[in-house]
């Protein structure tokens, strides 16, 4: 990760984020660039409450703190599965942590 090949890390074409249940229109996403290192990152996890999810999560976190040198990672948890990230957690994230994984576990 550290050294990344001739144009890795950027997004040269729209991702479209689809919902499953078929509800909202198609947007298009803005992405971020993403890191050319992950040397002294704040690695963010967000636990989205799903059975196993936290393990899954922090099996991951503990696989790329093994691989790079983060210089923290942070977890942290929805209220509940089956509702949205509140803005101010999102923003708090986004303050303190350089990059985000998120994911299910079940």
């Amino acid at each position: 990760m550290d050294k990344p090949a001739s144009g890795e890390g950027k997004f040269t074409t729209p991702v479209y984020l689809l919902a499953p249940g078929g509800v909202g229109d198609e947007q298009a996403a803005v992405l971020t660039e993403r890191p050319t290192s992950f040397s002294g990152k704040v690695l963010g996890v967000l636990d989205n409450r799903k059975y196993n999810s936290e393990r899954l999560l922090i099996s991951v976190a503990n696989q790329l703190r093994s691989h790079y040198e983060l210089s923290d990672v942070r977890l942290h948890k929805k209220p509940a599965f089956n509702v949205e990230v509140a803005q101010e957690q999102l923003a708090e994230m986004a303050w303190e942590c350089d990059l985000v994984i998120t994911g299910i576990g079940d």
